[in-house]
């Protein structure tokens, strides 16, 4: 099983292919979001048994602007495609990501990125050089969120779902 992680964003998102046997990120990319969904609805026509993940906005009781509506937009469109094709669609907010992760609720980016790049043994081994690249070679930024994504998703359900 591969899981498809999205970090959605209100222009652009990053999604990462993430297949748990191997521990390696087979795809990261960051495409606008119409290219996105014709990607995802592509995938979802010519695979089964695959997961889409979305990291879930959720509101933490302060007022929200039109970049986070629009993501959510985009993040039920992403969705909807995906559940169309009779394939699973999970969401996981960031709470529960930074708690997977990193047992802390108040963990920042730069805290999950590193204790990520422990799990694929360590920065050098992670990310490697360009002349002998690591499976996290050029995952940055939302493509490094996505990749949260789906391992606190495995982590958190997909275990289970192999006992």
């Amino acid at each position: 099983m591969d899981i498809y992680a999205l970090d959605p964003g209100p222009e652009e998102s990053a999604l990462v292919v993430y297949r748990p046997t191997d521990r390696l990120v087979e795809h990261a990319m960051i495409l606008p979001n119409v290219e996105m969904l014709d990607r995802l609805k592509s995938d979802a026509e010519n695979y089964t048994g695959d997961v889409l993940v979305i990291e879930q906005v959720i509101s933490y009781g302060m007022a929200v602007g039109k970049e986070t509506l629009e993501t959510v937009f985009w993040s039920g469109r992403f969705y909807q495609v995906w559940e169309q094709e009779g394939e699973r669609v999970a969401r996981i907010d960031r709470k529960a990501i930074k708690l997977q992760i990193c047992n802390d609720a108040r963990a920042r980016d730069s805290n999950i990125r590193t204790e990520i790049l422990d799990r694929f043994g360590g920065k050098l081994r992670a990310i490697g050089k360009k002349s002998a690249p690591g499976p996290l070679f050029g995952v940055t930024s939302h493509k490094m969120a996505a990749l949260a994504v789906a391992i606190a998703w495995w982590e958190i359900n997909g275990k289970a779902e192999r006992a």
